[in-house]
């Protein structure tokens, strides 16, 4: 109490929109609102609580108000260059491309050095397949920040696509490791030598660094380093027809992965991450798992996860635990039967 009095009306008011969402298990967005549209009325001068507002609509799936909050904060300051990303953001699951490109351009004449805004284009080209627009903005963030790793694996990818020469490509990762810490460098150099040798055919390289990814792993208390190769392993192996193999490394990853920390976010990033269904099926081929204890195990992740995350991420569900997981007529008729829960779909989703 005493703390609080010695805040401003301001700072009471922001702490107070934003408990319901920090101090709250689940997350109450729709209080949050609540509170930050009492606050913007109270206190209608502040261009923050405005952009807070903004947020919060996004993570309920309020698109069409993200707008309106980002106007109202972009009148008090106009140079205010994180709202331009979060009506971007909001833009690009309603797949409106020219708002997102406005909204970038924008953003980075009042933040030039604000890379966030450029990747937010780069993840918009990708989608559009405007390759050449990608590879500039790689380039981009090479400018700002050369000494930051963001730029050279997005360059990498790029030069790929674009059909630059092999060993341009792998001195651009090359230089990518070069600018990690070094346990990071050598996990990211196996995970990138596993992306590059999928793409290049290489059977061989491609086990090799899965394999070399679970090896730097070992001792690191993070779900995403142990997932990434057992995902990586399990297309592998299944696309080998090694369906025993590959519900061997699932049934490993689920065996183990409560010791390890999980992402705690409640966007569509945390869900993508979450490939617990992916897993699961995987069991399901490998004749580990009835179809009937799949579906149940499905649906318990399903209904876990939207006590915990808004509307507008809850649609994503359907995506990874139905669409990537389907793999017969009958298994698309159950998925497309449970579609009209989740639409309407995203316009874009994470790769």
């Amino acid at each position: 109490a005493q703390l609080r009095a010695s805040m401003s009306r301001y700072d009471q008011a922001l702490l107070d929109g934003v408990e319901p969402m920090f101090d709250r298990d689940p997350p109450d967005f729709a209080e949050a609102d609540r509170k930050l549209v009492e606050a913007t009325r109270s206190l209608p001068e502040d261009a923050e609580l405005y952009a807070w507002l903004a947020w919060v609509e996004f993570q309920e799936g309020k698109l069409a108000e993200v707008s309106v909050a980002v106007a109202a904060a972009l009148k008090l300051d106009p140079r205010y260059a994180a709202v331009y990303e979060f009506e971007a953001q909001a833009a690009q699951v309603l797949g409106d491309t020219d708002l997102v490109l406005r909204d970038v351009d924008a953003c980075l004449k009042a933040a030039p050095q604000a890379t966030a805004c450029v990747q937010r284009r780069m993840s918009t080209n990708a989608a559009a397949d405007r390759c050449v627009e990608y590879e500039k903005d790689a380039r981009h963030i090479i400018a700002i920040d050369p000494d930051s790793p963001d730029g050279y694996a997005p360059l990498a990818e790029a030069s790929f696509v674009l059909g630059r020469p092999i060993d341009a490509v792998w001195e651009t990762l090359a230089q990518s490791w070069k600018r990690l810490s070094r346990d990071d460098a050598r996990w990211q150099e196996q995970n990138d030598r596993f992306t590059l040798t999928s793409l290049l055919g290489d059977a061989a390289g491609q086990d090799a660094a899965a394999r070399g990814m679970q090896a730097q792993a070992a001792g690191r208390s993070e779900y995403y380093y142990h997932m990434v190769p057992a995902w990586g392993l399990v297309h592998v192996l299944t696309e080998a027809g090694e369906l025993a193999k590959a519900g061997a490394v699932a049934d490993d990853f689920l065996r183990h992965r409560d010791a390890w920390t999980t992402d705690p976010g409640i966007d569509f990033w945390s869900i993508a991450l979450d490939q617990t269904a992916f897993m699961l099926k995987a069991r399901v081929r490998a004749g580990k798992l009835a179809p009937a204890e799949f579906d149940a195990r499905r649906r318990a992740w399903i209904d876990d996860w939207k006590k915990r995350v808004p509307p507008a991420v809850a649609r994503y569900l359907w995506i990874y635990g139905y669409a990537t997981v389907t793999d017969t007529a009958e298994e698309a008729a159950q998925a497309l039967a449970v579609l009209p829960g989740s639409s309407p779909l995203p316009e874009y989703r994470p790769s």
